[in-house]
């Protein structure tokens, strides 16, 4: 029997499946760019355009799962 309890679940999980495999991604993204970085200041040796990207990368994957909750709802 299907209940409105099992179907909010199953919504829920197909807005959370995209999000997490994007932040997933994102993760690897980072991981990949950082891995050359060592320890460096203010812009990481990049210029500005990899500033941007790799700023977006990185708060794609820390940002996109603390929305799965809230997006789940709607």
């Amino acid at each position: 029997m299907i209940t409105a309890a099992s179907r909010g679940r199953g919504r829920s999980f197909l807005v959370a499946a995209p999000l997490i495999l994007v932040a997933a991604v994102a993760w690897i993204g980072v991981i990949s760019v950082a891995r050359g970085m060592g320890s460096m200041q203010g812009t990481m040796g990049l210029g500005i355009g990899s500033f941007t990207i790799m700023w977006a990368l990185m708060m794609a994957a820390m940002m996109l799962p603390s929305i799965v909750p809230f997006a789940a709802l709607y």
